[in-house]
């Protein structure tokens, strides 16, 4: 039987939230519990401890559910970014960024409309997160047996094995990966350092992602580093975009370690979230002529 204690003071904190106020006195209690954790405990144990049924899954991301399609199952992990728990888990972020943030959306969006932000999606991701920033190696054994049992269930389905560790996240799990380096790994990152030590890895898939105006430079370095580049894009302009072949689809699937590097921009369209047009307004999400501009200062031309 899953506790409800952490659960519970996961709620509380999300409906502090909602109420303008970030209650401090239960992270502290939340925090307290976290760190004390027995790590010698099983996986199912912990997870039954702090009241989750995973911290990672292959059945339950429509980002990774496209990949099946093309013969790849993806074990993804979804946090929940610092604007939402306290705890910065996109260090890079930008504002247009965060107001933009998918944290709300899809199931979590849903449970957003029904009861608010303490709803079944939500209080997961918080449980998730508090262990991630609070108990980091309790954390790496629960993914590390969870990814193991899914590299298992691909073999047995005859599929491509992948692991996205960020999927609403963007940590450097360094560490992880190179204990497992017969395993393929890819994320989106909007850090440079994260880029950077990418590179010490076969086994690592980095697509950089654009931020907005501050971190054009980072992007034109990834470019030269042969990294290819995310870009959000307004729905009314993508397709004329792709037309013109100024970019490739990253809507199609999510497995960005199968992509060419022959057109090194890619585009995904904008969600409709509660943030979207602030994103907009920031210069995070683009329309053509932001697109263009973009191409113009990373040189792609003239």
């Amino acid at each position: 039987m899953k506790s409800k204690v952490i659960p519970a003071l996961a709620a509380q904190y999300l409906r502090s939230l909602e109420e303008g106020t970030v209650n401090h006195e239960v992270m502290d209690t939340a925090k307290f519990l976290i760190e004390g954790i027995d790590p010698d405990q099983s996986p199912r144990k912990i997870k039954d401890l702090i009241g989750i049924s995973y911290m990672g899954d292959t059945t339950n991301s429509t980002k990774t559910a496209k990949g099946e399609k093309l013969g790849v199952m993806t074990y993804i992990v979804y946090l929940l970014s610092g604007k939402m728990s306290g705890i910065q888990m996109c260090k890079f972020a930008s504002e247009g960024c965060l107001a933009a943030c998918l944290n709300i959306s899809g199931q979590a969006l849903i449970g957003f409309h029904s009861v608010g932000l303490s709803n079944h999606c939500l209080i997961p991701r918080l449980i998730r997160t508090w262990l991630v920033a609070w108990n980091r190696p309790v954390a790496e054994k629960i993914i590390e047996h969870e990814m193991l049992l899914a590299k298992k269930r691909a073999a047995k389905a005859d599929m491509k094995f992948a692991v996205r560790l960020n999927g609403t996240s963007d940590l450097w799990w360094g560490s992880l990966i190179k204990r497992h380096p017969d395993l393929t790994f890819y994320d989106y990152t909007k850090s440079p350092f994260n880029m950077r030590l990418s590179d010490k890895f076969d086994n690592y898939h980095i697509t950089f992602s654009y931020a907005g105006p501050n971190n054009v430079k980072h992007c034109a370095e990834a470019l030269a580093r042969g990294h290819n580049i995310a870009i959000p894009v307004v729905k009314g302009d993508i397709d004329r975009l792709l037309e013109s072949k100024r970019g490739y689809t990253l809507d199609d699937s999510d497995a960005r370690f199968l992509d060419s590097d022959e057109i090194r921009l890619g585009l995904l369209t904008v969600k409709h979230t509660p943030g979207t047009q602030e994103g907009i307004d920031k210069g995070f999400l683009l329309d053509g002529e932001g697109f263009a501009n973009l191409e113009r200062a990373l040189g792609l031309v003239a």
